[in-house]
């Protein structure tokens, strides 16, 4: 069975410490000294703080190596990390504050939040882990990495890491009591396994700079060679220091007796008149917080267009019993202002807007949206950038509408294909009749994807023409006087992409789009299937937002419908897509044909600033995300902005629950 060591090998981090190590050194983890391992990993204290500064800029670094990310951890509050900063690249590198805080735990429908875990075993038992400082067995800070493309099963797609967090719990659950223990990840019933385990623990000490290398007992052997048989490099001074923090089994069984009694056998009926001795030694759970930052990648979403640097706040649970169900929420706050790194020498009012047309607002919002699947698109090849092409249906301000509606996301109660041509969504699409059929997919639930972000307004817009083609009741061309507020230019969400202080989260993306990093789960594997929701088949989750820019996303593994044990030693990972800040345009030719587009097929309306200059998308961001929701028409011969997505009575709550 493998070490402590090995099984953090799995995570994220650690697997991209794994890969850098392979680059820079053509070295496998065990195969690493000391020196070279403090490359990659620093050990840290359970209740020690720590203090991630947002790294400077290096002179010669592309963007895709560029580390961008800074946050910190205090010291008693060990599933949460707060003070999430990154670089935005589009406005003069200044770090933005992604989130307040990430926190790991579990909340109820009172909004009452624990900092613990619930798991079920297989015989019906509950248990409630707590994520407290006192189960901390380690905490680990991995400076850099790299995964190439398809690493390991779960890491697939190519990433360069920043620096990022590991924390690991470790408990034992008292089979008199079912109560949690914490573990001593050096004890050990069988002398010799306590032997490795000790000083594999005194290794990883090493990297905190407190405890010597160990003293070999004599003679030594060569690392590697065991004269008992496998592996004994722990008592060899030869041994590299990846090798000795690798030994040792964490599965192996402490020699102390459970805390309700000794516990220690019990027996069951075999045959009629035969009686079996089991062990009842107390049953082993991990829980590892990973909170892995990445560097800038256009591989987020389906065109490319847009620089993104992502965010892994992963939680993974193995244990070494059988377990029926998981349940934990991961709470997302962004401020509720956006705020900025002070940093001197930068812009920093810089952003993707053009001052001259753009304003936008301070406070965060958020925007929920469902998208539209494969034959309910609106013409073969790329997708404009309206709403109707790419969304099915959308709350534009969840929490002011709904409160703290939970949200069912993804739904193993919803296994099959559905659609429904009622019209409860009609979606005026561009190029193509109107829209009233929508679709679902597999497991697809309410909302496919959140984006939490500044509203843009859109100034100086005085009249709106229409042209000749297209003659008005009052005659060809006549300027029409705009109301600001009545044309909804006060408040312009930003989709289906921004980049101004925005934060995507998503969890599924259209069916029918050929590109692997959108891709879901599918035969218990990620990035395997299109229009799949991109978490794992026995997984439900529901969202709810606790204010306009603080939401929890609430997971339970193993549900009445995705019955069936989560076998001994295998991860179960949760919010394995993580989510996105936006930090650049990067398709700069595809943005370009898009405001073509969009001045082309946008609306008959022309839009005419306060000297009577005419505009157009190009010229300003805000009305760019304003020709995407909405057209400019005349309705009963008023000046109307016509959503280009609308709902009959009761049809968004039908959509939603389709």
């Amino acid at each position: 069975m493998p070490s402590l060591f090995k099984v953090l090998l799995d995570t994220m981090p650690f697997a991209a410490a794994r890969g850098a190590a392979w680059r820079d050194h053509r070295k496998e983890i065990a195969e690493l000294e000391l020196h070279e391992a403090s490359e990659y990993f620093r050990l840290y204290e359970p209740d020690q703080h720590i203090d991630i500064e947002l790294p400077q800029l290096g002179d010669d670094l592309e963007a895709a190596v560029q580390p961008i990310w800074a946050w910190s951890q205090a010291s008693g509050d060990p599933a949460t990390v707060k003070h999430v900063y990154c670089r935005v690249r589009d406005a003069d590198n200044v770090g933005h504050r992604a989130a307040d805080s990430i926190s790991w735990g579990l909340e109820d429908e009172t909004l009452t939040f624990r900092r613990c875990v619930r798991i079920t075993q297989a015989a019906g038992a509950q248990t409630m882990l707590p994520l407290t400082k006192e189960f901390v067995v380690w905490k680990w800070v991995v400076h850099k990495g790299y995964l190439p493309q398809n690493a390991t099963p779960l890491w697939r797609l190519e990433s360069i890491v920043d620096t990022s967090l590991v924390v690991v719990f470790a408990y034992d659950i008292d089979p008199s009591t079912g109560e949690p223990v914490p573990v001593d990840i050096t004890d050990a019933a069988d002398p010799a396994q306590r032997e490795l385990l000790r000083g594999a623990a005194d290794a990883a000490k090493e990297l905190l700079g407190k405890v010597e290398p160990v003293a070999p007992p004599p003679p030594p052997t060569p690392w590697g060679e065991n004269p008992q048989g496998g592996q004994g490099g722990a008592q060899s001074s030869s041994a590299p220091w990846g090798f000795r923090v690798t030994q040792g089994d964490i599965w192996s069984h402490s020699g102390k007796e459970p805390k309700g009694g000794s516990g220690s056998s019990g027996s069951v009926s075999g045959e009629v008149g035969e009686t079996c001795v089991v062990s009842t030694a107390p049953g082993r759970v991990l829980v590892v917080l990973t909170f892995s930052f990445c560097c800038e990648r256009s591989d987020f979403e389906p065109g490319g267009i847009v620089g993104f640097a992502r965010c892994y706040p992963h939680l993974l649970v193995q244990a070494s019993i059988p377990l029926t169900k998981i349940e934990a929420s991961a709470r997302l706050d962004r401020p509720k202002h956006m705020d900025r790194w002070e940093e001197s020498g930068r812009d920093m009012a810089a952003n993707c807007c053009k001052p001259s047309y753009d304003g936008w607002y301070e406070t965060i919002s958020s925007l929920l949206v469902a998208d539209t699947n494969y034959d309910d698109s609106y013409l073969p090849g790329p997708k404009l950038p309206f709403w109707p092409n790419f969304f099915s249906h959308a709350l534009v301000d969840p929490f002011e509408d709904f409160g703290p509606t939970s949200f069912h996301v993804v739904r193993t109660d919803r296994p099959d294909r559905r659609e429904s041509n009622e019209g409860w969504v009609v979606r005026d699409v561009v190029g193509a009749p109107p829209k009233r059929t929508f679709k679902k997919v597999s497991r697809q639930g309410e909302l496919d994807n959140i984006h939490v972000a500044p509203r843009l307004r859109l100034k100086r817009i005085k009249h709106i023409s229409f042209p000749s083609r297209n003659p008005t009741p009052a005659g060809d061309g006549i300027p029409y006087p705009v109301d600001p507020k009545a044309m909804h230019f006060d408040e312009i969400a930003m989709a289906p992409f921004c980049a101004h202080d925005c934060l995507h989260l998503h969890w599924r993306w259209s069916e029918g789009i050929d590109v692997t990093h959108t891709f879901g789960w599918d035969g218990g594997l990620p990035y395997q299937k299109s229009g799949a929701p991109m978490v794992p088949e026995n997984q439900d989750v529901w969202l709810r937002f606790r204010s306009e820019h603080a939401l929890t996303y609430h997971v339970v593994a193993g549900t009445d419908d995705a019955p069936g044990h989560m076998y001994p030693h295998e991860w179960q990972v949760f919010m394995h897509h993580g989510f996105g800040m936006a930090v650049a345009i990067t398709g700069m030719i595809e943005m370009f044909l898009a405001q073509c587009a969009f001045a082309t097929l946008g609306g008959n309306a022309f839009f005419h600033d306060d000297e009577g200059k005419g505009i157009t998308v190009a010229e300003s961001t805000a009305l760019f995300y304003w020709v995407a929701r909405y057209r400019a028409a005349l309705v009963n011969g008023v000046l109307t902005a016509v959503p280009r997505i609308t709902y009959g009575e009761g049809g968004l709550d039908l959509a939603r629950d389709l």
